[in-house]
């Protein structure tokens, strides 16, 4: 019996959990370029939602959403996708704090100013994608 090798395609999902409309379409025209399906969420309750259908396997969380609060988020969000990798981007238009952050089941925090190429790098971790 002849054994064929048959190779897989790794599903690459990114959800983005941001208030505004603009933020999350520039977040994501950038990475489906780069081969991800994009999920996004304008709200705590759509991110729980698309994240337990969607299963993906980075989620960026906009830490300055004025309707929600950012560690709560983070945390249910750990809870029900403790496979998906938690980019938190941090506005800085209120403290963030780290260690709560960190607690609250962030993998990394960066500013919303941020390099492309760190973001990229953050969401190609090879940890998170065997997922």
């Amino acid at each position: 019996m002849n054994k064929r090798k048959v190779k897989y395609a790794v599903q690459k999902t990114l959800m983005i959990v941001e208030d505004f409309d603009f933020i999350r379409s520039l977040v994501g025209k950038h990475f489906q370029t780069d081969g991800y399906d994009i999920i996004s969420a304008g709200n705590m309750q759509e991110a729980m939602n698309l994240g337990q259908q969607e299963q993906p396997n980075v989620v960026i969380v906009d830490f300055d959403m004025t309707s929600n609060d950012p560690y709560l988020i983070i945390s249910i969000l750990h809870n029900i996708l403790p496979m998906s990798q938690i980019v938190l981007m941090n506005g800085r238009s209120r403290h963030c704090d780290t260690d709560e952050a960190k607690t609250a089941g962030v993998d990394k925090i960066l500013d919303r100013t941020y390099d492309p190429v760190v973001l990229e790098e953050v969401a190609h971790s090879d940890a998170y994608m065997a997922h």
